[in-house]
């Protein structure tokens, strides 16, 4: 799969809807009108994803939507929208796949081992993603192995919820790393603490520079009313300013070549020295290095190494002291 623009960015939805189905559709519509390129829902069955005896069990079992509710929030995006589904279980991958929506799906590091869910995703005709947070090599390895057998769009995304994630803890080292190892797409799921000064556009940021394409960041309908996943999520005004930030710093590496742009030529008129007359020169007289400075003349001209093939060369006019002296004018 093509991505249209880079970075490619997700607005991620996670448990921030607490098990309320309208307000999962709101903050997926929020996402969108803020410029996210794709929605991310995750879909679990808790009795299958977690054991009774895990004192999370009853929080998470609250954040759980039946199918009937899912199929109510997919209705309202259209088909055109880009939405990822995050799966936890078997029977849920199986549940999201037969409602045709989703155009990528994402196998959580939970599941890298998971043979039933691993086959079934190889023979899905979808790009997947592969969480690598938490991960170590050889479960990343063995889930890339299982699906790259049938299947060439895959994408290893680092980055892991802290519930937020230090920036000590960001390890954005291993991006490169993945990358080179694996030789696939990249991204980042973005968890950090979004009441710290400019590190949640910045942190994001220095991992698109390291390689990652795609970008995943939790969004909320309100921080303050401090909900499931606030710490590291942004309101929708925020995420707008988020999504205009990663896509305006984009355009600093628009070019790998070292072709000048407009505005370096510009620059260049006023920045390098040009050739100007170290005295009053009349018409036909053969140009000299004695007879030259060079000086910034805010007009583009002959520089110092480019002077050898004009030195011996009449002027076609007479140049008084300072005044640039310009290749046309010599013959």
């Amino acid at each position: 799969m093509k991505f249209k623009k880079l970075p490619f960015i997700i607005g991620e939805v996670a448990s921030a809807h607490e098990g309320n189905y309208i307000k999962a559709i709101k903050i997926g519509k929020k996402a969108f009108k803020a410029g996210a390129d794709a929605v991310k829902f995750q879909i679990f069955k808790c009795q299958n994803l977690m054991s009774k005896k895990n004192p999370l069990y009853k929080k998470f079992k609250k954040f759980e939507i039946s199918q009937d509710n899912w199929i109510k929030i997919l209705r309202q995006f259209k088909k055109k929208k880009f939405l990822i589904a995050e799966i936890f279980d078997i029977d849920s991958l199986i549940f999201a796949n037969k409602q045709k929506v989703f155009k990528i799906y994402k196998l959580p590091s939970t599941c890298l081992n998971n043979v039933e869910m691993l086959n079934y995703l190889s023979k899905i005709n979808k790009p997947i993603i592969i969480a690598a947070g938490g991960a170590t090599f050889e479960e990343i390895n063995y889930a890339f192995k299982k699906l790259k057998k049938n299947k060439k769009n895959i994408i290893i995304m680092a980055g892991f919820q802290n519930f937020p994630t230090k920036i000590k803890d960001t390890n954005l080292s291993k991006i490169p790393l993945i990358k080179e190892t694996f030789k696939t797409k990249m991204g980042y799921a973005d968890h950090i603490d979004s009441n710290q000064n400019l590190y949640p556009f910045s942190i994001p940021l220095m991992a698109y520079t390291l390689g990652a394409d795609i970008i995943e960041k939790h969004i909320t309908l309100n921080r303050k009313a401090k909900g499931t996943d606030y710490y590291s999520s942004l309101d929708p005004e925020e995420f707008k300013k988020f999504v205009d930030f990663l896509k305006k710093s984009y355009k600093a590496f628009s070019t790998s070549k070292w072709d000048l742009t407009k505005a370096e030529i510009e620059y260049r008129k006023f920045n390098k020295t040009f050739a100007v007359a170290k005295s009053n020169l009349l018409k036909g007289h053969k140009i000299k290095t004695e007879d030259l400075y060079f000086k910034r003349t805010n007009k583009a001209g002959i520089t110092v190494d480019q002077l050898a093939p004009y030195l011996g060369k009449a002027l076609k006019k007479n140049k008084f002291i300072d005044e640039i002296i310009l290749p046309k004018e010599l013959k």
